[in-house]
C-alpha cells in the first residue's frame, strides 16, 4: 500500500491561508488536493488489479466486481473533483493543484457545475 500523507494539522479553511507550509513540505492546498487525488488514483488502481484477474474468477463474478470497481473509481474522482471545487470556493489557492495544473477530471466537473 502507497504511504498516505494526511493532514498533521486540523484546519479551517478560512483560517489558514492556502499556502501555509505543512511538515511535508507543500502548502495547505497541495496537501489537501495530493490526498484526494492519491484517494481518486488508488481506486483506479484497485480497478486495474481487478483486471489483471480476468480469467482466474468465474466471468460472472469478474464482470459484476469490475462493475462495481469501475463505478467506485468514477466516484472518487468525482468526489475529489467536488471537494476541490468546493474548497476553492473558500479563497483563491495559489494554484489548482500539486503540479500547478488541474486534473482533467476537475475541468470536466467544472465545465458540468456552469450547465
Amino acid at each position: 500500500m502507497p504511504h498516505r500523507r494526511s493532514l498533521d494539522i486540523p484546519f479551517v479553511v478560512d483560517r489558514l491561508p492556502w499556502n501555509y507550509r505543512m511538515k511535508s513540505g507543500l502548502t495547505l492546498w497541495e496537501e489537501m488536493v495530493g490526498d484526494y487525488t492519491e484517494g481518486a488514483e488508488e481506486a483506479r488502481r484497485f480497478e486495474a488489479l481487478w483486471k489483471s484477474l480476468q480469467g482466474r474468477v468465474d466471468e460472472e463474478r469478474y464482470q459484476t466486481v469490475l462493475g462495481r470497481l469501475h463505478q467506485q473509481a468514477e466516484d472518487a474522482a468525482a468526489w475529489r473533483d467536488k471537494c476541490v471545487h468546493y474548497f476553492r470556493s473558500f479563497q483563491q489557492p495559489v494554484a489548482p493543484g500539486p503540479t500547478g495544473s488541474a486534473p482533467a477530471a476537475t475541468a470536466a466537473f467544472n465545465q458540468r457545475s456552469r450547465k
